[in-house]
């Protein structure tokens, strides 16, 4: 499934679909599709006619999509390292999503002052290998998006960032991506998730857990990708 293109499509069409919420896109989900299936995108007029920004956001989710196949390849021939993505990787996505640069610094291996920051990504990448429930792996993924929702390392550019490469582990799982049932969800769920973040500031991530609202938004979660998993198999 994970190198058929037309799911690829369905997918990054609803996600960027879903992201046109904060960036006023001016296209529909059906016309993304096109844009993906059809590698549309790349024409040389194509940043002309949709716009810089959504064309970024496609060539985002192409090098999702490469990433992922590279991981699931890496995994099948037995690679010690099987997430694909590097630090470069990370930091093409974030230049892409800003276009200042501004922040790129932090993906850089020596940053020493992200060194917290830089160590939970390596941690939670280990633990793409482990063979884990959906359940447990998605509370480790909220642990992830509520400590960048008090850190902030990227600026107004985090929770996107975050959204981006969390469902590109979701995918490598094999699980159904956080791609809200309707409009306003997704709104809905990053407020939450900045209401975790102000309660949850001055405590230790393993205990975020223990947050009444960190399990409501958890268990939201686990029904989103429940029922795009459904939706994927369908196809």
């Amino acid at each position: 499934m994970y190198r058929d293109k037309r799911i690829w499509a369905e997918i990054g069409s609803r996600l960027v679909s879903n992201l046109s919420y904060y960036n006023d896109f001016k296209i529909s989900e059906e016309e993304i599709f096109d844009l993906i299936a059809n590698d549309e995108y790349l024409l040389d007029d194509s940043e002309e006619v949709y716009g810089k920004r959504l064309i970024n956001f496609l060539k985002i989710w192409e090098i999702i999509r490469t990433k992922i196949i590279e991981s699931k390849e890496n995994f099948k021939v037995g690679k010690k390292r099987i997430w694909s993505f590097t630090r470069e990787d990370y930091k093409l996505i974030y230049n892409l999503l800003d276009g200042t640069e501004e922040f790129e610094n932090f993906f850089l291996a020596e940053n020493r002052n992200k060194e917290e920051i830089n160590e939970m990504i390596s941690f939670f990448e280990d633990s793409l290998i482990e063979d884990s429930s959906a359940e447990s792996f998605l509370e480790d993924l909220l642990v992830l998006l509520v400590f960048f929702a008090i850190q902030k390392p990227l600026n107004d550019k985090t929770a996107v960032f975050i959204y981006l490469i969390s469902n590109a582990m979701i995918l490598y799982k094999g699980f159904g991506p956080i791609l809200p049932t309707y409009r306003g969800e997704i709104v809905e769920i990053s407020n939450l998730i900045s209401r975790i973040a102000i309660q949850c500031q001055n405590i230790d991530m393993q205990h975020y857990n223990k947050n009444r609202l960190f399990n409501i938004c958890l268990k939201r979660l686990i029904d989103i990708c429940e029922t795009n998993k459904t939706f994927l198999e369908s196809l």
